[in-house]
Order: C-alpha cells, then sequence, then structure tokens
C-alpha cells in the first residue's frame, strides 16, 4: 500500500469506524470526524477511541438494566482498542464495515484461541466462553421480548446478534480484548457474562443478563458476585462501578446488599436516569462463594 495516501476516519450511525481515502467521496451512511493522516495515524487514532466493537443499537440496549436481566459492574481500567474497520472500495453500492485487516474464522482456530476467556465456577453456575454451537442460546436471550422490555429497548435484530455472536468468536477472544461467557446452570444455558472495558467510566464494565425462566433464585446477584471475585483475584482490580436503571428497584436492592454505594445519576437524552454505583472489589470477592440473601428477587 502506498505510504504517501492519505486517509480519513469515517464513523456511521451505528458509531462503528472506518478508514477511507481523503480524496474519495464519502460513501452513504458514513460521516468523517475530522481526523485526517497517515495509514497508521487514522488506525492508532481509531484503536483509541473505537473501545466497543458491538453496534450502537445494541450498546443502548443494555442501559437498563432489571432484576436478573443485564446488570452493568465497572473496574478500573485502560480500556482495549478495537480493531478498525473499512468501508467497501467507491464501487460496491452500499457501505458496509469490513475488517481493517484479516480476521479469523471459527474454521480456522483451534479451541484454544477460541476460549481465551478462562472458565469460572460459582456455588450453581458455571461461567462457560461461548463456543460456535452456542450462537442460538445467545440471540434467543437477546430476542427475548421480556428481557428487552426490562431494558427499555426494541428488539435488536436477528442478524445484526449473530454478527456480535461471530465477532466474540473472532475477534474478541482470539485478541483477548475482554472475558465474556455464557452462564450455565448444569447442563442449561440461563444467561450471558462479561467483564470488559468501557468508556462511560474510567475502567471496566461487568455485564450480567438472566433468562426469564431463571429469575427469582437468587442466580443474579450469585453471577454478580463471581465476576467481582474474578476482577479482583485475575485481573487484579480494586473498585467496581455499577449503571442500574433508577426504575429497577429489584438490581438497586440487590446492589446495596452486595455493599455498592451511589455515586451521582446519569440523565439520557430522553430523561431516563441510570444509578452510577460503586463498590470495593474486595467487598464483592468477600461474598462471591456465598447464594443471594433469602428473598433476593434475582
Amino acid at each position: 500500500m502506498d505510504e504517501n495516501t492519505r486517509y480519513q476516519v469515517l464513523r456511521n450511525d451505528e458509531e462503528q469506524y472506518s478508514l477511507w481515502p481523503a480524496d474519495i467521496e464519502v460513501p452513504a451512511g458514513w460521516q468523517p470526524v475530522g481526523k485526517e493522516g497517515t495509514e497508521a495515524e487514522c488506525s492508532a487514532y481509531v484503536d483509541e477511541v473505537w473501545t466497543d466493537m458491538r453496534p450502537k443499537s445494541l450498546t443502548s440496549a443494555w442501559r437498563t438494566p432489571a432484576p436478573d436481566r443485564p446488570t452493568r459492574i465497572r473496574t478500573p481500567g485502560r480500556p482495549r482498542p478495537r480493531r478498525p474497520a473499512r468501508p467497501p472500495p467507491p464501487h460496491t453500492p452500499t457501505a458496509v464495515p469490513a475488517p481493517h485487516r484479516p480476521r479469523p474464522t471459527t474454521a480456522t482456530l483451534t479451541p484454544e484461541e477460541l476460549a481465551m476467556t478462562p472458565a469460572l465456577h460459582t456455588e450453581r453456575l458455571d461461567f462457560l466462553p461461548y463456543r460456535p454451537e452456542h450462537e442460538d442460546h445467545f440471540v434467543a436471550l437477546l430476542r427475548d421480548e421480556e428481557v428487552c422490555r426490562w431494558m427499555g429497548q426494541d428488539l435488536v435484530p436477528e442478524p445484526q446478534l449473530r454478527e456480535v455472536f461471530r465477532a466474540i468468536l473472532t475477534d474478541v477472544y482470539p485478541q483477548s480484548r475482554f472475558d465474556v461467557w455464557g452462564l450455565w446452570l448444569a447442563d442449561a444455558y440461563v444467561g450471558h457474562a462479561e467483564v470488559k472495558p468501557t468508556g462511560n467510566v474510567d475502567g471496566h464494565e461487568l455485564v450480567t443478563a438472566l433468562a426469564p425462566a431463571y429469575w427469582g433464585h437468587g442466580l443474579g446477584g450469585e453471577a454478580v458476585r463471581g465476576l467481582l471475585r474474578h476482577a479482583a483475584d485475575t485481573l487484579g482490580l480494586t473498585e467496581a462501578y455499577g449503571m442500574v436503571g433508577a426504575e429497577n428497584t429489584a438490581s438497586l436492592a440487590l446492589c446495596r446488599r452486595l455493599g455498592f454505594r451511589h455515586v451521582r445519576d446519569v440523565v439520557a437524552d430522553d430523561g431516563s436516569v441510570t444509578k452510577m454505583l460503586v463498590i470495593p472489589v474486595t467487598e464483592g470477592r468477600a461474598g462471591a462463594a456465598g447464594t443471594a440473601p433469602t428473598g433476593d428477587p434475582v
């Protein structure tokens, strides 16, 4: 590639980034962000600012967690870079992001490469790295209308969810970008969990979501404790932040029992309020092996 070629950084409505030659008309659906330079300079910029590879429509679906639905916890740490994407050549009718560098496929990855995330275990739950055969479980969880209702979001399109799942296998695990698991109770898939960097606070985010059939059994609290233990023992983190919707009274009650304290309210453009909470990870670690208190709605 000509090292003298000037590029510009583009972003689409899903907040995905791309490199594009500066002297070629910007394709439909993309907007310049004001950064131009060599390919290396633009790639470095994208690595710095693109800290969450999920499309905006999917990340927004996690902003209002509910009991045993997604519970967001963030722990301090430096965000890991995301791989930039590039729109197709100018003659392509529709601009769709493509990888800036080649990605492996699940067919070319060894089991070790597919699962850089370690397996975790609590009293009842197994946190297992995703495998290709788990795709339908993942999609069904995040396409559940009850789960989405408590999230306060519309259903994310199934093709988009499948794209995200495949990215977990072909990008997140091989590049060790962050830890992500399926939650299993015996042989049953019951939910999803993550420990990942986030741009909402200066640190990591822990996410848990359980399928409705498994609400009300204390599994939400057990999952959060397991993630806090992993954050302390494996990642060496010291503090965790939680983002919980103000109307999600059950999750807020759980966080209080775990030892979280309120930091501030975050008000969205639509007026919805999310509570930012914080807890020393060691407090969550101390209770990680226990089950949720009696009467715990999650």
